[in-house]
C-alpha cells in the first residue's frame, strides 16, 4: 500500500511541475512581451528576434504538454510502483 501511495506522489507531482512550468514560461513570454513592446494578440515579432525564441519557447511547451501528461497519467494509473 505504501508503494502504491509513493507512485501516486510522484505522478502528482509530475503533474503539477508540469503545469507550474507551463505558466512560468507564460510569464516569461509576459515579460519579454513588455520589454520588447510587442502588443497583446501579436504572435511573433518582426524586429526583436530574443521574444520570439521566448514565445516559441512557451509554445512548444504547450504542444507538447498535452501528450506528455496524458501519457503520465495512463502509465502513472496503470503502474503506479516504479
Amino acid at each position: 500500500m505504501a508503494d502504491l501511495c509513493r507512485g501516486l506522489q510522484v505522478l502528482l507531482v509530475n503533474v503539477v511541475g508540469t503545469v507550474v512550468l507551463s505558466f512560468w514560461a507564460g510569464g516569461r513570454v509576459g515579460g519579454a512581451r513588455v520589454k520588447f513592446k510587442v502588443p497583446f494578440g501579436q504572435m511573433y515579432s518582426t524586429k526583436h528576434d530574443l521574444f520570439n525564441y521566448y514565445q516559441r519557447g512557451h509554445q512548444h511547451i504547450l504542444e507538447h504538454m498535452t501528450l506528455f501528461l496524458s501519457m503520465s497519467l495512463i502509465g502513472g494509473l496503470k503502474w503506479p510502483v516504479g
